[in-house]
């Protein structure tokens, strides 16, 4: 249903936007003590709209990636392409 992209990035929680019901929360970790990139693919019609701290608040334009690094935990807003 959802690949990370990350063989040791593991999916926490997928939950609701508190604020935008038209959006989605992904938290995930990184496992295994090494970093990589961060790409949610699905056969949802869905897509990565930004990178957001645990509260769901965008990050600042300098802590946009789209890695994770070692045993980092990253959220990501998701947006519905429907």
């Amino acid at each position: 249903l959802l690949h990370l992209g990350c063989d040791s990035a593991q999916l926490m929680a997928l939950t609701r936007h508190p604020q935008r019901a038209d959006r989605w929360l992904l938290r995930s970790y990184e496992s295994a003590g090494r970093s990589g990139p961060l790409q949610v693919t699905s056969d949802l019609p869905i897509k990565v709209a930004d990178r957001v701290d645990l509260l769901g608040q965008p990050l600042a334009d300098s802590q946009q990636t789209k890695a994770i690094e070692p045993w980092q935990i990253a959220c990501l807003e998701l947006d519905r392409l429907i």
